[in-house]
């Protein structure tokens, strides 16, 4: 799909070359990592190790237990349920598609070192795996391999949750790369974690290639990217000096993009700009709501409440079309598909190989209120919840139990009362005390219907004792 010689990005850019095509950001990392792991051959031998030692441990309750067990003794508590639970940890999976999810297995294996070492020594002389596993995990490459690893992915962690939020702004993608690129050249001079171990590890000055991948995957389209900040109302100036040059360069590089072949449009396009930015700062930003300034909503960046402004604006259209067409561009140019992906994944947790019979109807209705609903701790999911109860019980006549007494002691004679349920949906009254008479007639009718000889309860018991006399004589 993006592939700079034959992929379809580059053939449409051979029909029109003012297309800009942006790989999904979160994509991006994730092969820059990859590219770093194939240059790196130890590394994809400690992701198959960690692999291999989380399905030692998953795929058997017993030495699953006994790593708890080990974890539980070596931290001197005892606990018991779910306080067990709070203080053992077991290990998680190193996934090598999603080399990011690298970091909790990391974490997991350097926490638990220990246990994971006498775990495995106590099933090691009649486990073979476990004698493997044993041998390449006392390694002092290994240990010192998940040292690195543990300060460095927290830091490709962070640069990847940030691309998957859905506000993601413009002009936050080439800043957070160059921190990120940043805090790894700082953690390469520094070399903290690794100062006993450095010696015996020729990979970790190695680590500076995946600063190299994450430039060669984020210099393609990063000057027009970052130009696209223009459109930022809260970073144009207030005073008149600065005001004159504001977006003079961004401006140049939008231009020398979509209007290179065309100088008069370019020429247009800074005039325009010359009373645009002036728009921003007098109209734009000022009412621009508090919410959207603070980023608490987090639904929406300034530069998505700026740019529709702009674009409902007929005025704005008419007197700056250059612009607006810039400003449409940016309004439709996806940075990240984590959000669809992020409802693929909702589908899998929704429909499950024991719910493969949901209708559609309901699944879509699912999906809706898992992907786009408020939290329910929020105010507007508790006015969600209640209207949702409410257009419940309206919907059809729904008999009620009886409200209890707000006595907190429990009598005998409601203690004896019992609720039955039909069905998941409907609820009955308790049942009733009924007495010998009721019961009698009841049968009297059922044997008239059925044309049954009447019920004896003498005769029955003595044929039932006759047939135990021969039953016994045959014995």
């Amino acid at each position: 799909m993006v592939g700079k010689r034959s992929g379809v990005a580059a053939r449409l850019k051979q029909v029109n070359p003012l297309l800009l095509n942006v790989h999904c950001v979160c994509h991006r990392l994730a092969l820059a990592c990859t590219d770093t792991n194939h240059t790196l051959k130890y590394i994809s031998n400690v992701e198959l190790l960690l692999r291999q030692l989380w399905q030692y441990f998953q795929n058997s309750p017993k030495r699953m237990a006994a790593y708890l067990k080990i974890q539980t003794q070596l931290k001197s508590v005892r606990l018991e349920g779910k306080a067990v639970k709070g203080v053992t940890k077991r290990l998680k999976k190193a996934c090598h598609t999603r080399w990011l999810s690298f970091e909790a297995s990391v974490k997991a294996v350097h926490e638990d070192y220990e246990a994971v070492l006498q775990t495995l020594a106590h099933f090691q002389e009649s486990d073979a795996i476990a004698s493997g596993l044993l041998t390449k995990m006392k390694k002092l490459k290994f240990i010192g391999v998940i040292y690195i690893l543990r300060d460095i992915l927290p830091i490709l962690g962070d640069l990847s949750r940030r691309f998957q939020k859905g506000y993601l702004s413009f002009a936050a993608i080439v800043p957070a790369i160059n921190m990120t690129k940043d805090r790894l050249h700082n953690l390469v001079a520094d070399a903290k974690p690794m100062e006993s171990l450095s010696r015996d590890i020729e990979s970790f000055t190695d680590m500076c290639a995946l600063v190299e991948n994450i430039d060669n995957r984020f210099t393609d389209s990063s000057p027009v990217l970052e130009a696209f900040n223009v459109f930022d109302p809260m970073l144009v100036p207030d005073s008149g000096v600065e005001m004159r040059s504001y977006g003079h360069g961004q401006i140049e590089v939008l231009s020398n993009h979509y209007f290179k072949e065309n100088p008069d449009k370019s020429d247009r396009l800074k005039a325009e700009w010359e009373g645009m930015k002036y728009h921003l700062r007098d109209v734009i930003k000022p009412s621009m709501p508090d919410s959207v300034k603070s980023g608490k909503e987090q639904t929406e960046t300034t530069t998505e409440w700026c740019l529709l402004q702009l674009l409902k604006n007929i005025a704005v259209r008419q007197l700056y079309p250059n612009v607006i067409y810039i400003a449409e561009v940016i309004a439709s140019l996806p940075v990240s598909n984590a959000w669809p992906e992020r409802g693929a994944s909702t589908l899998k947790a929704l429909k499950t190989r024991l719910r493969n019979r949901l209708s559609t109807s309901m699944l879509e209705s699912l999906l809706h209120i898992c992907i786009n609903a408020p939290k329910p701790s929020s105010l507007e999911g508790q006015q969600l919840v209640k209207a949702a109860v409410n257009a419940w019980l309206e919907n059809r006549n729904r008999r009620k139990l009886p409200k209890q007494s707000g006595s907190a002691t429990v009598t005998a004679a409601s203690a004896t009362s019992v609720i039955d349920v039909e069905d998941a949906g409907v609820q009955t009254d308790p049942y009733m005390d009924v007495s010998e008479d009721v019961i009698r007639t009841a049968v009297d009718i059922a044997l008239k219907k059925l044309s049954l000889d009447e019920y004896d309860a003498g005769d029955s018991d003595s044929d039932w004792s006759d047939d135990e006399d021969c039953c016994s004589k045959n014995l």
